[in-house]
C-alpha cells in the first residue's frame, strides 16, 4: 500500500517511527490508520490520507503480543524496561543507575533486554546511550504501570536528571515533562518556563506555545495558585500567539490577564497589559489606539518610577507614531527611551530602540545618523545572540549603501 498510495510524507514518517521498521508492526499501524479513517480510498479506488490529528493508540492486535513479550522477561528486566519506558524512547545508563543505585541488576537487565531485541545501543551516540527498538514496545511497557507507580517513577527520573545539572533545551524540557507527570507542579512550572525561554530564544514559536500550554496547566493545578506566575505565563502566551498570527488566542490571553490584574491590583502587570494591547492594535494598523495604550503604560510606569516600563512605553508609542508618519514625535520618544536605558542593562530593549531610531532617521533623510543607530543596534543584538535581529540590521545597512 505504501509503495503505491499517494500519501503525505507525515504518514510514511509516522509508520516508520511507530513500527521501528518491523513489518508486522507496520502492517498493524496501517490497518489502524484505515480503521480510524486517516487512510481511505477515493472513488477512483486510490489510497489517500488525511492529517493525523490525534495520538494513535497501540493497534489492538499488537497489545497482547507486546505485553506477552514483556511478561516473558525476568522480574529484574521487566522493572528496568518499565523504568526506561518512563525515561523516554532513548535513555542513558547513567540515569537508570541514578534511579536504581545497584548497578549490577541494571547491567544484567540491559543484556537480557538486548538479547530479547527490545532495546539496543544507539550508534554514534555518547557511551551508554540506549533506545527502544520499537516505540510500541516502550508504550506497551509504560501501559503496564499503575498510575501511582508512573507518578513515583517520573519523580525518581526527574530527581535523577536534576542531579546531573544539564542545561540544554532537551534536558530542561525533560525535567519539566517528568515533574509534570509526577504532579510536582511548582517544579514543573519552573523548568517548563526555562524550556520556553530557550525555545523562544531560537525562534521555535510553535514549540514555545506547546510548552507554555503545559506550564499553564501545571500552574492552574498548583495550590495555592500563584497569581503572579499565572500572569507571567499568560503574558508570554499572548506574545507567542502574536508571533504565530493567532489573534483570537492572543486577545483571549490578554482578557484573562486583565482579570488577574484586577485580582492582584499590580501596576507592573497593568503596564505589561497596556503594552500588549498597544502591540495588538499596532499590528492591526490602528495606530491611534496603539498610541493611546502605549501612553497609558508610560504614565503608569512613571507613577511607580519604573524606568524600564517607561522605556518600553516610549518605544511602543514611537512605533505607533511611525505608523502615523509622525517621525519627529517618534524620534523624541526614542531619544528619551535611550536616556532611560543608559544604565538599565537591557540590551534587547535598547537594540529595538536603536533599530527604530535608525528607521526613523532614514525617513527623515539623516542617513549618517541612521547608520550609527543601526550599528549600535547590531552590537546589542550580537551581545544577546539574536541572529534574527542581526539579520534585520544587515538588511537595513545594506539598504543604505
Amino acid at each position: 500500500l505504501l509503495s503505491h498510495a499517494r500519501l503525505p510524507e507525515e504518514i510514511y514518517e509516522l509508520v516508520s517511527t511507530r513500527s521501528g521498521g518491523n513489518p508486522l508492526f507496520a502492517g498493524e499501524i496501517i490497518r489502524l490508520l484505515i480503521d480510524e479513517g486517516v487512510i481511505h480510498r477515493n472513488r477512483a479506488t486510490e489510497w489517500l490520507a488525511a492529517s493525523v490529528t490525534k495520538e494513535l493508540e497501540i493497534p489492538p492486535r499488537l497489545v497482547g503480543l507486546l505485553e506477552a513479550r514483556v511478561a516473558r522477561l525476568s522480574l529484574n528486566a521487566r522493572e528496568m524496561l518499565r523504568l526506561a519506558a518512563v525515561v523516554g524512547r532513548a535513555f542513558d545508563r547513567v540515569v537508570l543507575r541514578a534511579c536504581l543505585p545497584d548497578a549490577g541488576p541494571i547491567d544484567a537487565a540491559v543484556v537480557e533486554l538486548q538479547r530479547a531485541e527490545l532495546i539496543w545501543e544507539v550508534r554514534g551516540a555518547p557511551q551508554h546511550r540506549l533506545a527502544f527498538r520499537h516505540d510500541l514496545v516502550r508504550e506497551a511497557a509504560y501501559r503496564t504501570l499503575p498510575a501511582s507507580r508512573r507518578v513515583e517513577l517520573h519523580l525518581r527520573v526527574a530527581t535523577a536528571l536534576e542531579g546531573l545539572s544539564r542545561e540544554t533545551l532537551d534536558d530542561v524540557m525533560a525535567l519539566g515533562h517528568h515533574f509534570y507527570k509526577a504532579q510536582e507542579w511548582s517544579q514543573a512550572v519552573e523548568y517548563l518556563l526555562a524550556a520556553a525561554d530557550q525555545a523562544w530564544s531560537v525562534y521555535k514559536s510553535s514549540d514555545t506555545a506547546g510548552i507554555l500550554d503545559r506550564a499553564l496547566h501545571a500552574a492552574l493545578e498548583e495550590e495555592p495558585t500563584e497569581l503572579r506566575q499565572l500572569c507571567e505565563i499568560r503574558s508570554r502566551r499572548a506574545r507567542v500567539f502574536a508571533l504565530l498570527g493567532q489573534s483570537d488566542d492572543e486577545a483571549k490571553e490578554m482578557t484573562e490577564l486583565e482579570k488577574l490584574q484586577v485580582a492582584l491590583g499590580s501596576s507592573e502587570i497593568d503596564v505589561e497589559l497596556d503594552l500588549l494591547w498597544a502591540d495588538f492594535w499596532k499590528r492591526r494598523g490602528s495606530y491611534g489606539t496603539a498610541a493611546e495604550k502605549a501612553t497609558y503604560a508610560l504614565e503608569k510606569a512613571r507613577r511607580t518610577s519604573d524606568g524600564l516600563g517607561q522605556a518600553r512605553g516610549l518605544l511602543a508609542r514611537a512605533e505607533a507614531a511611525t505608523g502615523l508618519s509622525e517621525f519627529e514625535s517618534a524620534k523624541a520618544d526614542l531619544q528619551a527611551a535611550i536616556a532611560l536605558l543608559e544604565n538599565a542593562k537591557q540590551p534587547k530593549v535598547e537594540a529595538e530602540v536603536q533599530k527604530l531610531l535608525g528607521t526613523v532617521d532614514v525617513r527623515l533623510g539623516d542617513y549618517r545618523s541612521a547608520e550609527s543607530h543601526f550599528e549600535r543596534s547590531l552590537t546589542r543584538f550580537r551581545q544577546i545572540g539574536d541572529r534574527k535581529g542581526e539579520a534585520s540590521i544587515f538588511g537595513n545597512l545594506g539598504a543604505l549603501c
